[in-house]
């Protein structure tokens, strides 16, 4: 627990951990209040799960001694927790989808592009770990392999979601925007691919966040291209974005090795 402890603290700064916590709360105080207001189920649900995942980081810190996941850099749950917070408490609670125009093709098309660094993460994270040297595009192409197969997995998940939720309940979810009828009048009309048929917008809705996370994923790619800022010769990989003392500590805990 010690050890465990040490690396909570050893890596992420001050003002990343401060960020996490403000997020958590306030998405644990929304979480209560679905439940007091009886909203449907989808709603807590959400926000239970999405605050879950606000621990991602401190999840992968707890992984074996030999797991790449201990690896990956804290700065990639300031993103990830700030996109789990404005989907599940402005998306979801308080329905700012169905006001906003285009927010949530805005926030499809940074996951697309998020996925793909985290992509890129996990490909040197694993070079790191196993003392394995690959080309710069191999990192790249596991980079946007990853970040594509997040981007259709989370499509997946929300159908999945919405079935499992009407089964169960009789009352299905609509976190994958199947609903036409829901959609009338608001901004929720509005798609990026504009529907021939209106029995077609939800299918317009999917494909639309599919295209533009792989567009996304794409960009990103490039920029990742550009600057491999991981990526400092044979076995020299750099952990924190620059801090080399960092790196040399981390990597000699994740192997085991004596400081």
């Amino acid at each position: 627990m010690k050890d465990y402890l040490k690396r909570l603290t050893a890596r992420p700064s001050k003002a990343s951990v401060a960020w996490w916590w403000i997020l958590r709360i306030i998405t644990a105080y929304y979480f209560i209040m679905s439940l007091k207001e009886g909203l449907h189920i989808s709603v807590p649900i959400q926000l239970g799960m999405s605050l879950a995942a606000m621990f991602g980081w401190e999840i992968c810190q707890a992984a074996p001694k030999k797991s790449f996941l201990r690896i990956i850099s804290p700065v990639y749950q300031n993103i990830s927790a700030t996109l789990l917070f404005i989907t599940a408490v402005f998306g979801k609670y308080l329905d700012v989808y169905y006001r906003v125009p285009y927010l949530e093709t805005v926030l499809q098309f940074i996951f697309g592009g998020f996925t793909v660094f985290v992509g890129y993460e996990i490909a040197c994270a694993l070079s790191i770990r196993d003392k394995y040297s690959c080309t710069k595009a191999m990192h790249f192409w596991v980079a946007f392999g990853i970040g594509f197969m997040a981007i259709n997995a989370l499509e997946l998940f929300e159908f999945a979601f919405d079935q499992l939720l009407g089964l169960f309940t009789g009352i299905p979810g609509n976190s994958q925007n199947w609903s036409a009828a829901l959609a009338e009048g608001t901004v929720r009309q509005q798609s990026f691919i504009p529907s021939l048929d209106p029995g077609r917008w939800p299918l317009m809705d999917i494909m639309a966040d599919i295209i533009l996370g792989t567009a996304s994923a794409f960009i990103a790619l490039l920029i990742i291209n550009l600057r491999p800022y991981r990526l400092r010769g044979k076995y020299k990989y750099d952990m924190d974005f620059g801090d080399e003392d960092a790196a040399k500590k981390q990597f000699k805990t994740v192997n085991g090795e004596k400081k």
